[in-house]
């Protein structure tokens, strides 16, 4: 069983919202970064996403409220096939699969694989979508697309993986 769990934040500074992206990519953490829409430079390549975020927001001046979506799909214990264990390279193809999907629905959005105690990958949006300025509300109908979308990949299908959703502190 998977865990979604979608983070309750609104980092609504920009300070709040590069520490919550510095957080997601620090190198000591991440395995592997996808940035699919998105472009980072060093020395400080969450300034940059930042920026690219804040400028889509000036655009529509949608610049109040929740500013950053933040979810976090945990594969703590699922086995593939009571042998092995998804691998981190599996994560990260099926994650830069879904980011590709979500940029494709119009919003900008970065994910990063982290092994801590458990395999998981954290997913950052902007909330304003690029192609309409309109605002993720953050409903839970709107997560459930999220989750779908994830467990419609042809990996996850194939090995029949199930969610388990918390939204913010509650199990759905």
């Amino acid at each position: 069983m998977a865990i979604f769990k979608i983070i309750n934040g609104n980092y609504p500074t920009t300070s709040d919202m590069e520490n919550l992206i510095s957080y997601v990519i620090r190198p000591n953490k991440a395995l592997y970064v996808g940035i699919p829409n998105l472009y980072a430079m060093q020395p400080n390549p969450a300034s940059d996403i930042c920026t690219q975020m804040l400028q889509v927001k000036n655009l529509y001046s949608k610049n109040s409220g929740k500013q950053l979506i933040h979810f976090v799909i945990s594969l703590s214990g699922y086995s593939f096939d009571y042998e092995s264990r998804m691998t981190p390279e599996q994560l990260h193809f099926i994650s830069s699969l879904f980011a590709n999907d979500i940029c494709e629905a119009g919003y900008q959005c970065l994910y990063a694989i982290h092994k801590t105690s458990n395999l998981h990958v954290h997913f950052v949006l902007n909330s304003v979508n690029w192609k309409t300025g309109e605002k993720f509300s953050g409903k839970q109908e709107e997560y459930t697309s999220f989750i779908n979308g994830f467990h419609n990949c042809a990996l996850f299908k194939k090995y029949q993986l199930n969610f388990s959703v918390y939204y913010g502190n509650t199990h759905t």
